[in-house]
């Protein structure tokens, strides 16, 4: 990694439809914020494992959530260093209520929203 370039502190892994297989992995670089998209070249599908990669990155002292997406099947966020939100407030109270209008099912709805879903 050259000097100029900032390290990921942030990965998401998506797990592909079974047509295409593999997991989508996307990658935050230092000073990301709730609003920024990975840059498309930290953007890409993996034919790996979802498991292994989960694995990996806990061996490596990544904080990892996993949970299920009944829409879009299995994801993992991965954070190096401390959890930071996800999401903007404004996006954080719009899934709070969809989730008590029932418009949304999430497995736990106790989970602080800033950083899973």
């Amino acid at each position: 990694m050259s000097r100029n370039e900032k390290k990921i502190t942030r990965i998401e892994l998506i797990e592909a439809p079974p047509k295409l297989g593999g997991v989508f992995v996307e990658k935050y670089r230092e000073g990301w914020t709730a609003s920024d998209r990975p840059d498309p070249k930290d953007y890409y599908r993996s034919d790996g494992s979802i498991d292994d990669m989960a694995n990996w990155l806990r061996d490596h002292w990544w904080t990892v959530l996993e949970w299920y997406d009944p829409k879009r099947g299995r994801r993992v966020r991965a954070f190096r260093g401390e959890k930071m939100p996800v999401r903007s407030a404004e996006t954080i109270r719009w899934y709070r209520h969809e989730i008590k209008e029932g418009r949304i099912w999430v497995e736990d709805p106790s989970r602080d929203l800033r950083y899973w879903y």
